[in-house]
């Protein structure tokens, strides 16, 4: 994958970003993560405009169970850095 077409800050950079936010993820430190992102942010059709906002979620029963599964899978199978890369700059 060629991180260069999509940004143009260093893919090493870009790797360490998306393994910080799988293991936000997955350990669901949503105060961590909402540190990392930019605002508005979309996640599963909902538009949270603010950090607050975000941090008001419940993910833990909002967020379609599935996904953790396949973050676990799919990101084990192809590199966990590759695959949040892939899913946050192609979304697939």
């Amino acid at each position: 994958m060629r991180i260069s077409l999509a940004t143009d800050i260093p893919a090493a950079e870009v790797e360490q970003f998306a393994k910080r936010v799988k293991q936000q993820l997955l350990t669901q430190d949503w105060n961590a993560l909402a540190e990392e992102l930019s605002y508005p942010i979309t996640v599963d059709g909902v538009t949270y405009n603010s950090r607050e906002e975000f941090l008001a979620a419940d993910f833990e029963t909002e967020l379609n169970p599935y996904f953790f599964v396949e973050l676990v899978r799919r990101c084990s199978v192809t590199g966990a850095e590759s695959c949040l890369v892939k899913q946050a700059v192609f979304g697939s």
